[in-house]
């Protein structure tokens, strides 16, 4: 028998990503990038 792996109520489900140098250039594009693709970004 298989079970499914249930998340409980009101568990953060969204990927996380933790980018260093998000306030300038490659990492501020990287950074919003990740957030419109639904990431929640750090």
């Amino acid at each position: 028998m298989t079970t499914a792996e249930q998340t409980p109520a009101g568990a953060h489900v969204a990927p996380v990503a933790l980018v260093t140098g998000a306030g300038r250039r490659i990492g501020r594009a990287i950074a919003l990038g990740l957030a419109r693709a639904g990431w929640d970004v750090a």
